[in-house]
């Protein structure tokens, strides 16, 4: 049965923005890895240092199985940044004061359509998101989200006040043309999924929101029913 191994997605550009930092998702992990119970984004033994100085870190929850760590300075430290588990390097970066800031704009989302196709001991559960617009080329991930009473302690702007993120998927680096994305895939007892994550429930209202490779969360979209989808060949 798979387990959980925390990776670092900041990889394509590794100069930080000033409003961003490390983003760090998971994959299955079937020769030991994390527990199942736990958040593999979480890591709090990692460690950064700039030359000899060790520089803290803050983690921010996204969604589950999804944080941004963002280094915790008032003022970035000069050359690069080493994040490492032990002894182990898992990347080099260095925060650039002149960098972008973060200019996503709101996922525009056709449908989500609810699959489940009955097994003999289990079902096998999907949740497509068909999109009307490419997700953007700095998108690495989109975000579902679901109503919730109270305003989201994950939340990282007050777009995302009374909803609760609870799925995430990441989204190809080639993904011009990309109309549909499989956000939630649950084929039973052999499934890894974070704590946390879930599928919609039939008539949610969910939004989404897409994530860049320094865990910068773009507006949230406009809310959209989940509705059961229609298999290939039926009407």
């Amino acid at each position: 049965m798979p387990r959980f191994k925390a990776v670092v997605l900041t990889t394509r550009d590794t100069k930080l923005p000033v409003d961003g930092g490390i983003l760090v998702g998971w994959q299955a992990d079937y020769d030991g890895g994390m527990d199942r119970d736990k958040d593999p984004s979480e890591q709090p033994t990692w460690t950064t240092t700039a030359g000899k100085t060790k520089v803290p870190l803050t983690r921010v929850s996204i969604a589950p199985g999804l944080s941004v760590y963002r280094p915790s300075v008032a003022k970035p430290p000069k050359g690069a940044l080493l994040l490492a588990d032990g002894k182990t390097k898992l990347g080099s970066f260095t925060i650039d004061a002149k960098a972008a800031i973060n200019m996503l704009s709101a996922p525009d989302i056709a449908s989500v359509s609810l699959f489940e196709t009955r097994q003999h001991r289990w079902s096998d559960k999907q949740t497509n998101v068909a999109f009307k617009v490419a997700p953007p080329a700095e998108a690495v991930a989109i975000v579902m989200y679901g109503k919730a009473g109270a305003k989201d302690t994950n939340a990282q702007d007050t777009s995302t006040v009374n909803y609760i993120p609870f799925a995430f998927v990441r989204i190809p680096d080639t993904h011009d043309k990309m109309t549909v994305v499989n956000m939630v895939a649950d084929t039973g007892h052999c499934t890894a999924l974070p704590i946390g994550t879930r599928q919609p429930e039939v008539n949610e209202q969910v939004a989404f929101a897409w994530v860049d490779a320094f865990g910068r969360v773009s507006p949230m979209s406009a809310p959209v029913v989940a509705k059961v989808g229609v298999p290939a060949g039926r009407k």
